[in-house]
Formats: C-alpha cells, structure tokens, sequence
C-alpha cells in the first residue's frame, strides 16, 4: 500500500530563510514501500545537496498516483 510522507532537512530550511523564501520548505513524496525508506533515500541521494532529511508525517493512503496526489494538494 503507497504511503505519502512528509520529510524536512534543517539545511534547506536554513537556506531558504537566508533567501527570503520561508523556513517552512518541505519535500512531500509518495513511496511504495515505507515513508523510513524513502527518506533514507533522500539522505542517500542527498536531495537538494542536503542529507540531513527526517520525517514529519507519513500516512497509508489507497492505490494513488504521485501526479494525481500533488493536483490534490
């Protein structure tokens, strides 16, 4: 069953703070797996040059597109 997470990096929103942006910068995904697994992915992959990701809030959703979920939000 996908799960949809909520994931932030202390980095990024340092920066965008320091850019005039907000500090509320996050990254919402989609994971087929487990929400723990695709940040790990992130911290892995060093997503917007930042490996510092944790996750603030995962929730198990019926079969969902990632498209179809962010045209919802």
């Amino acid at each position: 069953m996908p799960v949809i997470y909520v994931a932030k990096s202390k980095g990024l929103e340092k920066w965008g703070a320091d850019v005039g942006l907000t500090k509320h910068v996050y990254k919402v995904g989609v994971a087929g797996d487990s929400a723990e697994a695709a940040v790990a992915r992130l911290n892995a992959d060093a997503v917007a040059g930042h490996t510092d990701w944790k996750l603030v809030k995962k929730k198990e959703v019926e079969a969902a597109d990632e498209a179809e979920i962010f045209a919802r939000l």
